[in-house]
């Protein structure tokens, strides 16, 4: 990803994918006032033939006390179609999208990721696990 002179670049999300959702009991009780942490990763893969971005978000669930116990683990695909993405390839097969536009694409998909979490912890000892408002530009 580069900095480069920004422009409008015309997307939209066209598909979201449950990729792997897990709750795992805890083997004790948790303590009333838990406090949850989060182990996040984010990837884009291209196909550029295709003109599709895929942000994978990566997300794991643990006591802020214990981070070796995993609770819960969230793994989603946003699919975001970008029109003339091959413009933003280089000779060397290098993405050249703008900054700005990483950042966006990933803080749709960490928004869209947080609401699938929440519907599936619901109802569970997870649901007070919300993922917090993170800032998407950390993940590049």
């Amino acid at each position: 990803m580069s900095s480069k002179k920004e422009e409008n670049i015309e997307f939209q999300l066209i598909n979201i994918e449950i990729l792997e959702s897990e709750i795992k009991a805890p083997t004790e009780p948790l303590i009333n006032n838990i406090v949850f942490s989060f182990d996040i990763a984010l990837e884009q893969r291209f196909n550029v033939e295709q003109e599709l971005i895929f942000v994978i978000c990566d997300i794991t669930v643990f006591p802020q006390a214990n981070p070796e116990q995993k609770l819960g683990k969230y793994r989603s695909n946003c699919i975001f179609k970008v029109n003339n993405l091959n413009k933003y390839i280089t000779d060397n097969k290098k993405v050249n999208l703008s900054d700005n536009f990483i950042v966006t694409i990933n803080s749709v998909a960490l928004s869209t990721t947080r609401g699938l979490m929440f519907s599936l912890f619901k109802g569970t000892f997870l649901q007070r696990a919300i993922l917090p408002l993170l800032d998407p530009s950390q993940y590049k």
